[in-house]
């Protein structure tokens, strides 16, 4: 029982300090990338962008997030940063976490 109230408590104090951010999911499909992300009241935001061979293939995703990104602060007036990356849940692309700036 006092561990359950301890991580109760790391959990709040967790909620008060993490900054707020949303993830961005991308996958590659037919020599395009597609970035997808929800926000707002479940607004949903995608793009699709060419996949680059100048480019790593990681690099082309988080092209493709940052492309995204800017379509979402264009058009929404929300500005985010990409603050870390790992492979999506399919492994055919990767999920970015941003932190909300704007």
């Amino acid at each position: 029982m006092n561990q359950v109230k301890n991580l109760a408590e790391q959990a709040k104090e967790l909620y008060r300090s993490t900054p707020f951010g949303l993830s961005v999911t991308t996958k590659y499909s037919g020599g395009k990338i597609t970035a997808k992300m929800t926000h707002g009241n479940g607004v949903k935001v995608s793009v699709r962008v060419i996949y680059d061979c100048s480019l790593s293939t990681g690099e082309n995703h988080i092209h493709a997030a940052l492309v995204l990104l800017e379509k979402v602060k264009a058009e929404h007036g929300k500005e985010f940063t990409i603050e870390m990356s790992s492979y999506n849940e399919k492994d055919d692309g990767y999920t970015f976490i941003t932190r909300r700036i704007v």
